[in-house]
């Protein structure tokens, strides 16, 4: 009975031994499969556009500009502008000897109405046979020179009280009060900063994919978080013999003159 007892369990170790050993053999199987199984996914590719900038830097200037000349010179009389005021074309910024400049004015007006009336007289004379052609002609260069006298006149005139030519803002003032100009002086700069202008130097390979009318965008340091939008007005036909690249003249509205000449901006 002992001797059967012991063959008996000996012969269930060994049975469950070779259990033990076939089922390891199957789970070994199933995990090789797993690490050889490999994840595949599908991406599918669309044609798409983009935009590619360029970005350069450059000084903003007015549109329009103009500084006044003080033709003959004189002593300051008076100042109506300051810097950074608004003025409306054909206000008096200043008066530099203003009682001469009009007397002046009004001297020439005088002859050229004095000679362009003997010039009608001489006309009507020749035609009743009173007058030659030769004193008609005379007449008529006097009454040319008067006229000529007149308009230079009323030159020195705007010049003496700085009658300003355009509405804008006074962005400088070259004079002082009881000053002592000498002939051709400046006085004031006037611009006109509702629509302003940057010039750029763009590199050969921009410039050739650029046209009057591309759209940009500015942007100002001063202003981070504004931007402006404007269009290429002009692109030059050659490039600058120095870093040969070709330069562009850009415009935009400014609302308000928000931005200033004069200070640096970005264009993209």
């Amino acid at each position: 009975m002992k001797q059967i007892l012991v063959v008996t369990v000996s012969a269930i170790v060994i049975f469950g031994s070779i259990i033990g050993c076939s089922r390891k053999k199957k789970n070994d199987g199933a995990g090789m499969k797993e690490t050889d199984t490999l994840s595949v996914a599908v991406m599918i590719v669309r044609p798409d556009t983009f935009i590619e900038y360029g970005v350069y830097y450059g000084r903003l200037s007015p549109l329009e500009e103009a500084k006044l000349i003080c033709y003959t010179g004189g002593r300051v009389e008076a100042l109506h502008a300051r810097e950074g005021d608004y003025v409306k074309a054909g206000a008096s910024l200043a008066a530099i000897d203003s009682m001469k400049a009009t007397a002046i004015l009004e001297s020439a007006r005088l002859q050229e109405k004095i000679a362009f009336k003997n010039y009608e007289m001489s006309k009507k004379h020749q035609i009743e046979g009173n007058a030659s052609q030769l004193a008609t002609d005379q007449t008529q260069l006097a009454w040319m020179a008067a006229k000529s006298a007149r308009i230079e006149a009323e030159k020195n005139y705007r010049g003496a009280l700085a009658v300003t030519p355009l509405s804008g803002i006074v962005s400088y003032r070259y004079v002082n009060l009881y000053q002592e100009l000498p002939p051709g002086t400046p006085t004031y700069s006037v611009a006109q900063t509702s629509w302003l202008k940057m010039s750029v130097a763009v590199i050969e390979s921009d410039a050739m994919r650029l046209s009057s009318g591309t759209k940009v965008e500015i942007g100002s340091p001063l202003l981070p978080d504004t931007t402006f939008h404007g269009t290429i007005q002009s692109i030059a036909r050659e490039a600058s013999g120095s870093d040969m690249t070709f330069r562009i003249e850009i415009r935009f509205a400014n609302p308000g003159g928000i931005l200033k000449p004069g200070v640096t901006a970005k264009v993209r």
